[in-house]
């Protein structure tokens, strides 16, 4: 076999005593490694939570909040577990939806949030059929270019 050469055995490394600098030197570098990782990610963290504890317990009727969903509405009504937020008002009545108190992100400052909403304009048949046909007429050279019909 041409490719494949002779395996020899070593000899087998120095003994080292038990319990020497190296075993202690892998301890604290895992410990530093530990310090690192508590004030980098451990330690903000719980400070994060303790701030969001204390904003989902100081909500009240009328706030303007931020949801972790990115609705922004007003607090109409307050649950042990859910809020009713106003987030539009349409032909003069509210809407409403629900959501969980853990969802609440941000308080707003007063006044930022407007709540209506100015319903869109019903589009005509008419104008939903030129719609079609121009976007039909902008996909033609498409069409064309590969030889397919739009039968």
């Amino acid at each position: 076999m041409f490719f494949i050469s002779d395996a020899y055995a070593q000899t087998a490394p120095a003994a080292r005593p038990a319990g020497g600098a190296a075993g202690w030197s892998s301890i604290l570098f895992m410990g530093a490694i530990f310090v690192v990782f508590y004030f980098l990610l451990i330690r903000p963290q719980v400070k994060r939570q303790k701030e969001h504890k204390t904003l989902i317990e100081g909500l009240s009727k009328g706030d303007e909040i931020l949801t972790s969903g990115g609705m922004v509405g007003k607090i109409t009504d307050i649950d042990a577990q859910y809020l009713r937020l106003q987030v539009a008002t349409v032909n003069d009545k509210a809407v409403e939806i629900s959501v969980q108190r853990s969802a609440v992100s941000t308080l707003l400052a007063q006044g930022n949030h407007q709540v209506a909403v100015t319903p869109a304009p019903v589009r005509s048949a008419r104008r939903r059929r030129e719609r079609a046909c121009c976007s039909l007429l902008c996909a033609r050279p498409l069409l064309d270019a590969y030889a397919i019909s739009d039968d």
